[in-house]
């Protein structure tokens, strides 16, 4: 599975590259130096996650898709800030948890609710072909509790789940070309994460609590992408990534679309 995941990824790069080269030359110049910018963001990211079972470390799997508003903010040509407003999908696999009064299983759980957050950007150099950014964003997600009724029991039953998590990456851009309309670029950052799923299960009388907490594997990763500017006000940038650690590779990929205003 997650060669695959690897061999689509890479697919999908070399698709975009084979296409966006053509368009350089008719793309006008970048979006102006300063001022407010609006746009949507949209990502799906797998995360390799670690949490405790009975004083044993066990490892399983969150694929999350995000879809959020960016509202940013220009100080100068060189810094960039802005807030993330959105909604994301979060789907957890693989969890254990058993100081209820029955032991269950989260087996593709997915859990919906609001996340916010915040980035920023700041250049710290140009050169004529190579230019040197540093990039940090921090996303919170608080899901929504999920009810669901026990089936199989000869009395009424019935579990709560609520999950939430953090993510912070940061790590510098390096840019390349003369071409301010498009602007290819590698990201190799660090990705912390952490989070927490609360669960509880309630059988007639019987009630029972347990909270797991969550870390993520994989810190350490590259991401490539292109940042192109299609007009004076807006842009597209498209970014992938990958996230190794010792049981495989987490990827991230997402699209943001810019206007300037």
């Amino acid at each position: 599975m997650r060669q695959k995941r690897v061999v689509t990824l890479a697919f999908i790069s070399a698709f975009l590259s084979a296409l966006v080269p053509p368009a350089v030359s008719r793309m006008p110049e970048s979006p102006s130096p300063s001022g407010f910018q609006l746009g949507l963001g949209f990502e799906h990211f797998s995360q390799t996650i670690a949490w405790n079972d009975l004083d044993t470390e066990r490892t399983s799997e969150l694929n999350s898709v995000l879809a959020s508003i960016v509202l940013g903010y220009k100080i100068r040509p060189d810094f960039y800030l802005a807030g993330i407003f959105g909604y994301s999908s979060s789907n957890f696999d693989g969890l254990i948890f058993r100081r209820l009064p029955f032991s269950t299983v989260i087996e593709r759980g997915g859990t919906s609710g609001p996340l916010l957050g915040g980035e920023l950007s700041a250049a710290l150099s140009r050169g004529r072909m190579i230019g040197l950014d540093v990039f940090g964003q921090i996303i919170a997600f608080f899901g929504e509790a999920k009810t669901s009724e026990i089936a199989g029991l000869a009395v009424s039953g019935k579990t709560e789940g609520k999950p939430s998590w953090m993510r912070v990456t940061a790590g510098p851009v390096v840019s390349f070309g003369r071409s301010s309309s498009f602007k290819p670029y590698i990201y190799p950052n660090f990705r912390y994460f952490k989070g927490k799923y609360e669960f509880s299960e309630t059988v007639e009388n019987l009630k029972g609590e347990e909270k797991k907490d969550i870390t993520g594997q994989g810190q350490f990763g590259l991401a490539a992408g292109a940042e192109m500017a299609l007009s004076e006000k807006f842009s597209l940038r498209a970014e992938a990534g990958l996230y190794p650690h010792g049981d495989g590779n987490d990827y991230a990929v997402n699209i943001k679309t810019l206007f300037a205003f």
